[in-house]
């Protein structure tokens, strides 16, 4: 299963990630399901790679879900990308997240997150 997000975010932040993840039959992912998660950094100019790195299940992962503003029923992956992978001074640059869940059973989820940067007029003054 991949899910594909794209947003616009101003350089020198930390975007959020939020998900609900699921298993194949819809039941929502708890941490005891989830034995790894990694994400790679690639910018898109250049596709160059970020060496990966592992996220903690226990900080990312919530047994019950969330609220968030897409619906009511709520999410159960929430990450905030850190701004260092997503460096200052690139805006107008794409960057891609791929984060990938390894479960319990050995499946595999994909999250394809897609961030253009955008300028920020107080940071491009002189």
């Amino acid at each position: 299963m991949v899910a594909v997000l794209t947003s616009d975010e101003w350089e020198g932040t930390s975007p959020t990630v939020k998900a609900r993840l699921t298993d194949v039959s819809g039941t929502a992912l708890n941490q005891a399901a989830v034995s790894t998660i990694t994400y790679h950094v690639y910018d898109l100019g250049a596709i160059e790679a970020d060496a990966g790195t592992a996220l903690v299940v226990a900080t990312v992962i919530f047994n019950a879900l969330q609220g968030w503003t897409v619906d009511s029923t709520g999410c159960n992956f929430v990450w905030l990308v850190p701004a260092t992978k997503l460096p200052a001074g690139t805006a107008n640059k794409s960057y891609r997240v791929e984060i990938v869940f390894v479960l319990a059973t050995g499946e595999k989820i994909m999250l394809v997150c897609v961030f253009k940067r955008r300028n920020l007029i107080s940071q491009t003054a002189a």
